[in-house]
């Protein structure tokens, strides 16, 4: 198999960028075969995807489209000098509503 020959069981983390979701969910059940235990980030297409994703127990999920807006977002609000916290909290809570939980990160 291509994940084993590539060294997926020594992963400390794995991405899956692919954006058919029907190959996103082979390698989501792939890995919960060979059991890794490594944290998965893997892209979702829809709304739909997202919630799938997340029902198989994937530790992130991410929406190109979603993470597109949000930056413009937050370019459009730098430059009308909105401080960086609030743009910060509108991050967060733009991905809380689109993919149903909330994240760490430093948007």
């Amino acid at each position: 198999m291509v994940l084993e020959a590539a060294g997926i069981t020594h992963a400390q983390a794995i991405l899956i960028t692919i954006p058919v979701f029907a190959d996103v969910r082979a390698i989501v059940d792939t890995l919960k075969r060979l059991q890794i235990s490594a944290p998965v980030v893997a892209r979702a297409e829809s709304p739909e995807a997202v919630r799938a994703l997340h029902g198989f127990k994937v530790d992130e999920v991410t929406s190109p489209e979603v993470e597109a807006a949000i930056e413009m977002t937050r370019q459009a609000l730098m430059r009308l000098h909105i401080p960086a916290d609030q743009i910060q909290d509108l991050a967060q809570t733009v991905r809380r509503e689109r993919y149903g939980i909330a994240r760490n990160t430093n948007a």
